[in-house]
């Protein structure tokens, strides 16, 4: 679910909602300082785990994307900077980068304004709408020129309206690099139409009411039929849906088959709009629970396997650590930088084929922020740049063996440039881990870390991503060889390492 922000808001820390929401964050902030003074003292046992040469799971290519709302995302596009965000989460030869325009507001987007030619009961109100145009498209079209990304376009299904969705493919074919259009998402989020959101009028739009599976099914055929037959189309995707709900992409991928050529929906960690103390009420030390990230991806595996049955990918076309804006103080600190780190790699363990990390202009659950100061990074880029840091041509996520602390984890990464490990430690103390590896290169060092769990800050190898979206500071790394055969790090209290082979 998402609440209506039409306008960028500079003022990140005004939007304090909940009082109570960041007295808790201060408790958990100060119960988790005791315990670490108390555990400091304590030895630290050490655990030991073997890589093997077995792939776990290919990482597939163009794995990591960004996604923007059609009605911010010049916001982010007009920046000279941005280019250069983009570029810092690009993994070195793994395909082209994946932008995808849509998110709230998709569906009441109109090409060049005109609505003259759509049934009244279709046309979001006034307030609602955003104009698409080629001043618009060209504003994208220069991002892509400049890191070769590629594009998925979401374009307004709710508008029962196929020509204008074929208007604005032919727009972007036309001002888009040649070939950067990869897919054409249709409609978004449609399993909400019925509550009005995203600029649908409920109460005057009758067609909403039981507005269900079969009845998106429908409403994709139509828009499919149409944009098929345009030469040089791309892949058509859906459902796009709010959260993972394998009957809905069931019954599209039954009803369509060959319509589809990309399954795609959202996942977000928590809800910052359902009541303070439920179970998808997002505070801080949820995201340092490993089981947490396991179940949640655990949820998807039917709707992965619905997509990859059908011989298509799966991609998190819209992905954050909290829906409904998030929650300051909480979705904007360094726990949110380990969670996307572990989350990633869960994810191409599951098999997701890729992910876009969502952004909002000025909001606590974005991993860029853009306001009237400019762009700045949030401490979850952090995480998505540590782990493209991993990341290289061919990779692949090798499985391991042996037994580590609940909530600590490795991931192991082969690919054409080396090996590469991820060590996560999400517990209150010092954690020491031997990893035995089928390499006995040195490995480079760098720690991912922040001066507390609830900062707003982090660095990663000691370094900071400026305003312009590169690193600054002095880099800071260490270098482990291996002794008898092993591997030794030792991991301080709430942070991560990435080991990479010279």
């Amino acid at each position: 679910m998402k609440v209506r922000h039409h306008s960028c808001n500079p003022s990140r820390r005004g939007m304090l909602r909940v009082a109570a929401a960041t007295a808790a964050s201060l408790l958990i902030c100060t119960a988790q300082a005791t315990a670490k003074t108390k555990r400091a003292s304590q030895p630290v046992p050490t655990s030991r785990v073997s890589v093997t040469t077995t792939a776990m799971q290919q990482v597939p290519t163009s794995f990591l994307g960004l996604s923007m709302n059609v009605d911010e995302m010049e916001y982010f596009t007009k920046q000279p900077a941005f280019p250069n965000y983009v570029k810092l989460i690009t993994p070195d030869g793994d395909g082209p980068f994946s932008l995808r325009l849509g998110g709230t507001y998709a569906d009441s987007a109109y090409w060049n304004g005109g609505v003259a030619h759509i049934m009244p009961e279709y046309i979001a109100p006034a307030v609602d709408r955003v104009t698409l145009n080629e001043a618009w498209l060209q504003s994208l079209a220069n991002v892509v020129t400049q890191t070769g990304s590629k594009v998925i376009l979401n374009v307004n299904a709710a508008a029962h309206d196929p020509e204008m969705a074929l208007q604005v493919i032919q727009a972007a074919e036309r001002v888009l690099p040649p070939d950067s259009l990869s897919a054409v998402a249709i409609g978004n989020e449609p399993n909400l139409y019925s509550a009005g959101y995203d600029g649908i009028n409920r109460s005057k739009a009758t067609w909403v009411k039981n507005f269900n599976a079969v009845r998106y099914d429908t409403l994709y055929s139509l828009y499919a039929t149409l944009l098929q037959r345009h030469a040089g189309t791309p892949t058509l995707a859906g459902p796009e849906l709010s959260a993972p709900t394998a009957p809905w992409l069931s019954s599209l991928l039954q009803h369509e088959p060959g319509q589809v050529g990309l399954a795609t929906e959202h996942y977000y960690a928590y809800n910052a709009c359902v009541a303070v103390g439920s179970s998808s009420y997002p505070e801080l030390h949820k995201y340092f629970r490993p089981t947490n990230i396991a179940q949640a991806t655990a949820t998807m595996q039917p709707a992965i396997q619905a997509a990859h049955n059908a011989g298509i990918p799966y991609r998190l076309t819209e992905l954050g650590s909290s829906t409904c804006l998030g929650l300051p103080l909480v979705t904007d600190t360094f726990a949110t930088s380990l969670w996307g780190l572990d989350q990633l790699f869960q994810f191409v363990a599951a098999g997701v084929n890729g992910v876009n990390f969502h952004l909002r202009a000025a909001q606590p659950n974005s991993a860029i922020q853009a306001n009237s100061a400019g762009l700045s990074a949030e401490p979850l880029l952090y995480g998505i740049a540590a782990f493209a840091s991993t990341l290289g041509p061919d990779a692949q996520l090798e499985q391991i063996s042996g037994v580590l602390p609940s909530d600590v984890k490795v991931w192991a990464v082969q690919s054409g440039n080396g090996w590469s490990l991820a060590l996560v430690n999400d517990t209150t103390h010092r954690e020491r881990v031997r990893v035995a590896m089928p390499t006995t290169q040195p490995m480079v060092v760098r720690a991912l870390t922040a001066p507390t769990p609830w900062s707003g800050s982090a660095t990663f190898g000691g370094q900071t991503i400026s305003a312009n979206g590169t690193w600054t500071g002095t880099p800071h790394s260490s270098t482990v060889t291996p002794v008898t055969g092993d591997y030794w790090f030792t991991i301080p209290p709430d942070s991560a390492q990435i080991a990479s082979t010279q």
